[in-house]
Parts: C-alpha cells; structure tokens; sequence
C-alpha cells in the first residue's frame, strides 16, 4: 500500500476520490483543504508517513508547498487540478512536483499515472502524455532576442508552429526554424523541456529582452 496525503479546497471532491482510491494501492491516510492547515495538523506523526501527495493548491500561498515538501521530503508530489494554468505549471516546477495532473481523468487513468509517479517518472501535462524530463536548471541570461523570448513564451502556453507562425506574423516554416535553432541555443531536448526553462527564467511572465 502506498500511505497518501491528499490535500484539495473542496470537500466533496476530496471524499469521491477517498472513496475512489478504495480497493487500489493507494490508502489516504490524511486530508486537508489546505497546505496551511496540514502544515499545522503534525504531519511528522502519521502513521504510516506518507509516501505521496496529491494536491491541488487552491488558494495556497506561494511559499506553503516548499514548505510541505520540507516536512514530507521522501514523498512524491502530485498536483492535481481543474485546469492547466501557467502560474500552476510555474509552480509544480519550482517545487519539483513529480506530477501535474488534471481532473478530467478517469480513473482508470488518474491511478496509472499515480502509479508511474511513483514508479519514478515525471508527468507533465502535453495531450496527457508522460514526459520524463530531466529538471533544467536556472542559468544566466543567454542573449535571446525578442522573437525568441516570444517564441518561448508562446511555447509555455502549448501553441503550434501555426498559432506561433500567426501570432508573430511569420511564415510557419520560419518559426520552425526558429524553434529549432532556439531549442540548441538553450540546450533543451524538445519543446516541453524549453518551456519548462522559459518558466525557470520567468520569461512566461512580461519582462524587457534586447533585440
């Protein structure tokens, strides 16, 4: 069995997915509305210590999940939330969440990829795809024009080359090829892993590039 820890601001859903759970690997062992009130429950005495977190932050502040990962560390973190957010994504990757999820799973789906979490993968949300991604790191400013700080930006909100193309007033191939020539230049392996960098830079958010 695998002790969870589920946190999420409504309690209805918290009991469908308790219920949900019955009968598979997973047993809850702890539930909150929110990060504050588990931090504030003494975590360090459940028992058995929960090896996974399913969370949906709600209007939890910035700082309360890095904390909740300081008092849980050997727990894998799973966001699970209504929608795909930006600010959300931004904030599974800085706290090196293992999941982000949506709701519109089934639950056939929900447990396979709770169990690929924990098998060690990192899950992202691409066409409800599983990524293994290696986490890129924060680096220093590496001269990127404005196209290209565009280009990420549009690639942190999931456009096509053909959304990217008609956005910038490009040819498609020519955004192509400059997908292409920026993902070497920031060293990513695809577009998930540039968009995560784009989020570590903060470039999803307004910021003043030079040409």
């Amino acid at each position: 069995m695998t002790p969870t820890l589920l946190i999420d601001p409504h309690r209805l859903f918290r009991q469908g997915l308790v219920r949900l759970l019955e009968g598979s690997r997973y047993q809850v062992v702890a539930e909150h509305a929110t990060v504050e009130e588990a931090l504030a429950s003494r975590l360090s005495e459940v028992r058995p210590a929960p090896r996974l977190i399913v969370l949906d932050p709600g209007s939890d502040k910035a700082q309360s999940i890095p904390a909740l990962r300081a008092a849980i560390p050997d727990a894998r973190l799973v966001m699970l939330t209504s929608n795909l957010q930006t600010d959300r994504l931004r904030q599974a990757v800085e706290a090196h969440a293992d999941g982000y999820l949506t709701k519109d799973h089934d639950p056939g789906e929900l447990t396979a990829a709770l169990d690929r979490v924990m098998d060690g993968h990192t899950l992202l949300p691409a066409g409800l795809s599983a990524f293994r991604i290696p986490a890129p790191k924060p680096a220093a400013p590496r001269g990127l024009t404005v196209r290209e700080a565009e280009i990420l930006r549009r690639l942190v909100n999931g456009d096509s080359n053909r959304m990217i193309a008609d956005h910038l007033s490009l040819s498609e191939m020519v955004v192509k090829a400059s997908v292409k020539q920026l993902l070497r230049k920031i060293k990513a392996a695809n577009r998930t892993q540039a968009a995560l960098w784009a989020i570590h830079q903060g470039l999803d958010r307004p910021r003043a590039l030079s040409a």
